[in-house]
């Protein structure tokens, strides 16, 4: 029951004096559409900054939470928390605790792992509260379309043409700057919502469709044009899993000889590429042992991740503590031949890396299995119903993870709020009867 229907309910049949209330009632029908149309624009509007983004999400949240009794929200996280996967994460979370006692910044680390179990819980609530209810997924997917549009316009315009307007839009001055710093970080954003993409447009009409593979091609140009060569290794990564997926959904050997082979044959081109764009780092870079080619993963990285697993090491089975890892003993030497960065800059680059330093080998074992867990029942689900609405989750977490192997900290909060976005979004919609997220759900 919404709080409309409550407020209605608990003032019919009133007097005079509760017309205003009557009113709030029926006021209150918009707000499911304007989370909604808040929600579909969130992560398009990363472009404009992290802090528009944090506001979008945050009005659609208070919204939800307007809209529907509290009550109602807790027993959907309970839910959610009760079943195996939940309790999985849950130990991840509880195990992740011992790391405050080794840290000399207990706020810092308490904070992330406060902020970052809230985040998993407003994805639950955002699931919730859209799942079921086509109108309002529809809505979304609408908004997220047009806003990427309009985003990966304003990007690539911005980017080749008048690169002051998007400095100016950041209260940065009036600049002409390149752009393939900052921008980097909105491209990063392609690995979530390129599956989105092609999940909203399964079932729009042929107008939004071809905006939306238009759209989709916008964002996979800004990856190339800047460089972001974690988020190409996040796509081989979902092109891998979904490559996965589908062989195992279909009976037909060329099927999957056709889907197996485009994703091999994706994979050697990206190597082949850098091995032919960047194999003059080779004679550059300072003499060490690398565990791989210096084109393939740059130096600096290799050289991070080195240190990063020397000072795990001191603190093997729980951690030093989440978002400290920067502020280790020794984090601050330079490192030879990369003009001034850090062997720890502010994160190591690598999410296995920075939680095995910061958590430890007993919490990261835990998500490592909740993860392969996950994978498992989403491979099997998928295998089963053929749910469109499952490859984009499939692809959205393994383009998330992928790509965390390579790119921003794992307590990084626009980064996780994101992908928690994304796959919240990717389990609502309702293109079938499937769901992984609830295990009472229809032919689990």
């Amino acid at each position: 029951m919404t709080a409309e229907t409550e407020y209605e309910k608990a003032y019919e049949g009133s007097g005079p004096n509760n017309i205003k209330c009557v009113r709030l009632a029926k006021s209150l029908k918009s707000l499911p559409k304007i989370a909604a149309v808040l929600l579909g624009i969130s992560i398009p509007l990363l472009v404009l900054g992290r802090s528009v983004f944090a506001i979008a999400v945050a009005i659609a949240v208070l919204l939800i939470l307007l809209d529907k009794p509290l009550a109602a929200h807790r027993r959907d996280c309970l839910k959610i928390w009760s079943q195996p996967l939940g309790l999985c994460l849950l130990c991840v979370f509880a195990l992740s605790l011992p790391s405050l006692m080794a840290t000399d910044f207990f706020p810092r680390s308490l904070q992330a792992i406060f902020r970052t179990f809230v985040f998993c819980n407003l994805g639950i609530v955002i699931w919730a509260y859209l799942k079921d209810r086509p109108e309002l997924t529809e809505l979304w997917a609408k908004s997220l379309i047009l806003a990427s549009a309009l985003a990966i316009t304003f990007a690539i315009f911005s980017q080749h043409v008048f690169p002051e307007l998007y400095w100016f839009l950041h209260l940065k001055g009036w600049k002409v700057d390149s752009l393939n710093r900052a921008l980097k970080g909105f491209s990063a954003v392609t690995v979530l919502l390129v599956p989105l993409f092609f999940l909203t447009a399964y079932k729009m009409r042929a107008s939004l469709r071809t905006l939306a593979l238009i759209t989709a091609l916008g964002f996979l140009f800004l990856v190339w044009d800047v460089g972001n060569r974690a988020s190409i290794a996040g796509l081989l990564g979902a092109l891998v899993c979904v490559a996965i997926a589908a062989c195992l959904r279909f009976a037909s050997r060329l099927q999957v000889f056709v889907v197996g082979g485009f994703a091999v044959f994706c994979f050697i081109a990206v190597v082949v590429w850098l091995r032919i764009t960047r194999g003059q780092l080779t004679a550059t870079a300072p003499e060490g042992v690398y565990f791989l080619p210096v084109w393939l993963i740059d130096f600096e990285r290799q050289t991070i991740w080195t240190h990063a697993v020397e000072i795990a090491l001191r603190t093997p089975w729980f951690g030093r503590g989440p978002n400290t890892i920067n502020f280790a003993p020794g984090a601050n030497q330079l490192l030879q031949g990369s003009g001034g960065l850090h062997v720890i800059p502010a994160h190591p680059h690598n999410w296995v890396v920075e939680l095995f330093a910061e958590i430890g080998a007993v919490s990261l074992t835990i998500l490592v299995l909740f993860l392969i867990l996950m994978t498992v029942k989403l491979f099997r689900s998928y295998r089963r119903s053929g749910n469109p609405a499952l490859i984009s989750v499939i692809a959205v977490s393994a383009g998330y993870w992928g790509s965390g192997l390579f790119n921003f900290s794992f307590w990084s909060a626009w980064w996780q709020m994101s992908f928690i976005l994304a796959l919240a979004l990717s389990h609502a919609v309702t293109v079938g009867t499937t769901s992984v997220i609830d295990d009472n759900s229809k032919n689990q």
